[in-house]
């Protein structure tokens, strides 16, 4: 197999494998960041919702914690939570007005969140 055979073998193997869409690889700008004091006694909820424009948040927690994004804050049973390690940073897709729940594993920390934009 020549060189061109396994470059286009290697790009249709991508393409059909459902890789990520380009508008959904950064890089971000960030629009608005916040933290939320979390302890593993009680669940926090941020005080205000995703702003109505975002649709990916980066998450960092200081601690190993549990965070979801219930519809309103009230509605957090309803949720499912998401772990994320300690000092792990992830994005995740979310619909605007929703907020941020979460909960420490064991000891104090605090949720960083940040809303993106392209």
């Amino acid at each position: 197999m020549t060189m061109l055979h396994r470059t286009a073998l290697a790009a249709a193997l991508i393409l059909s494998s459902g890789a990520a869409k380009a508008e959904d690889q950064g890089p971000y700008r960030p629009l608005t960041s916040y933290r939320l004091a979390i302890t593993s006694a009680a669940a926090a909820t941020a005080s205000a919702p995703i702003g109505s424009q975002t649709r990916i948040v980066r998450i960092i927690c200081s601690v190993n914690c549990l965070f979801a994004f219930p519809i309103s804050p009230i509605v957090s049973a309803a949720t499912v939570p998401v772990y994320l390690r300690a000092d792990e940073l992830d994005y995740f897709r979310v619909s605007p007005g929703t907020y941020v729940h979460g909960y420490a594993k064991s000891t104090s920390g605090t949720i960083y969140i940040t809303e993106v934009g392209k």
